[in-house]
C-alpha cells in the first residue's frame, strides 16, 4: 500500500466497490428466483381447482373441485351412463376430500337416499385428474383432464343420441314382431274364412229342402179325411210341420251368429289393415327404411307377407259379406214360406 499514491488508492478501492456491490446484486436476484421458486413450484402443482371431463364408450364424467385450506377439497360429481337398454342413468354427488404432494383422496357421497359413498384415490398431474376406487362391487376409474362444462354436455348430447338409437332400434324390432304375428293371425283368420264361403250354398239348399219337405207334408196332411185316427195323423204331422220349421230357425241362427262373430272379428283387422298397408307400401318401395339397419331386411319381408295377405283378406271378407246378404234373402223368402205352411197346418189339424 506504501507504494500507491493517494490517487491511485482511490481508484483501485473505486473498483472494489463497485464489483462487491454487483456481487451482492447477483446473490439477491439469484436468492428471489430460487426462493420464488421453492414457495411458487408446490403451489402450482397442489391447485387442483377446477373442472375436469372424462368419458368412455357409454359414459360421461365430470368432477368440479374447489380446494380450501389446508389441501382439502369440496365440489360435486356427475355420471351419465348409458344402458344396453337405451335408458340414461344420470347421478348427481357431492365430494370431499384432500390434496397432498398430487396423490388425491376423495370420497363420493350420492345424493339419492341410502345410496353408500365411494371412495377413491388417485394422482393430479397439474392437467389430468387419475382417480379409481369402488365398493361392494361397484367400481370406478376415471381419467380426467381440466375442460370446461361445456365438453361434458357435447359428450352427453353424444350419449343422448345413441339412447335414441338404441330405443328407436328397440321400438322397430318389437313393431316387426307384432306386425309378423298380426300377418300370422290374418292369414289364419283368412283361411278360415275361406273354408266358411263353401258352407252357403250347401246351407242354403238345406233351407229350400225343409221348404219343400213342409209342402209336400202340408199336402199329405189335408189329403187325410175322417176323424179319430185320421186327426191323430193329421195332427202328428203338424207337429213334424212345426219341428221343421224350429230346424230351420236354427240353421239360420247358427249362420247369423257365425257371421256376426266374423264380422266383429274382422273389423279390426281391417282397422290395423288401412293404417299399416300405407307405411308398407313405403317400406317395400324403399321410400322409408328402418333406423336400425339390422330391422330392414326383417321390416321389408314382413311388410311384404302383409300386402300380399291384405288383398287376399279383403277380398274373403267382400266375398263372405256378399254370401251372407245373399244367404239372408234366401232365409227370408223360405222363412215366410214356411211360416205360412205351419199356419195352415195348425189350423187343419184343429
Amino acid at each position: 500500500m506504501s507504494n500507491l499514491s493517494e490517487g491511485n488508492f482511490t481508484q483501485v478501492k473505486a473498483l472494489l466497490d463497485r464489483a462487491v456491490a454487483q456481487t451482492l446484486r447477483c446473490f439477491v436476484f439469484s436468492f428471489v428466483v430460487a426462493t420464488g421458486v421453492a414457495l411458487s413450484s408446490p403451489a402450482s402443482a397442489e391447485n387442483i381447482s377446477g373442472t375436469y371431463v372424462g368419458s368412455s364408450s357409454n359414459g360421461a364424467f365430470l368432477v368440479e373441485i374447489v380446494q380450501i385450506d389446508g389441501g382439502q377439497l369440496t365440489g360435486r360429481y356427475r355420471q351419465v351412463l348409458l344402458k344396453p337398454s337405451g335408458q340414461i342413468a344420470d347421478t348427481n354427488a357431492a365430494l370431499s376430500g384432500a390434496i397432498d404432494n398430487g396423490m388425491v383422496v376423495i370420497t363420493i357421497e350420492p345424493t339419492d337416499f341410502l345410496s353408500a359413498s365411494i371412495t377413491i384415490s388417485g394422482t393430479f398431474d397439474g392437467q389430468a385428474l387419475r382417480l379409481s376406487g369402488g365398493r361392494n362391487g361397484a367400481t370406478i376409474s376415471l381419467n380426467l383432464i381440466n375442460a370446461d362444462e361445456g365438453s361434458f354436455r357435447a359428450q352427453v348430447a353424444n350419449l343422448t343420441d345413441k339412447a335414441n338409437q338404441i330405443r328407436q332400434a328397440k321400438l322397430e324390432a318389437d313393431a316387426v314382431v307384432k306386425m309378423e304375428s298380426f300377418i300370422k293371425s290374418m292369414e289364419a283368420f283368412s283361411a278360415h274364412s275361406a273354408a266358411q264361403l263353401g258352407l252357403f250354398a250347401p246351407t242354403e239348399q238345406k233351407l229350400k229342402a225343409i221348404t219343400a219337405q213342409m209342402h209336400s207334408a202340408l199336402e199329405r196332411q189335408r189329403a187325410i179325411i175322417g176323424i179319430g185316427e185320421a186327426d191323430v195323423a193329421r195332427g202328428q204331422i203338424s207337429v213334424w210341420i212345426n219341428q221343421a220349421e224350429i230346424e230351420a230357425s236354427q240353421i239360420y241362427g247358427s249362420v247369423d251368429a257365425a257371421y256376426r262373430d266374423f264380422d266383429s272379428k274382422s273389423g279390426p283387422f281391417l282397422t290395423k289393415l288401412a293404417s299399416a298397408v300405407p307405411g308398407c307400401e313405403a317400406v317395400v318401395s324403399g321410400a322409408v327404411a328402418a333406423s336400425d339397419s339390422q330391422n330392414v331386411d326383417r321390416w321389408k319381408s314382413a311388410c311384404g307377407r302383409l300386402l300380399d295377405n291384405a288383398e287376399i283378406f279383403q277380398a274373403h271378407v267382400v266375398s263372405l259379406r256378399k254370401s251372407f246378404t245373399r244367404f239372408a234373402a234366401v232365409w227370408d223368402e223360405q222363412h215366410e214360406q214356411q211360416v205360412a205352411i205351419v199356419r195352415a197346418s195348425d189350423a187343419d189339424a184343429r
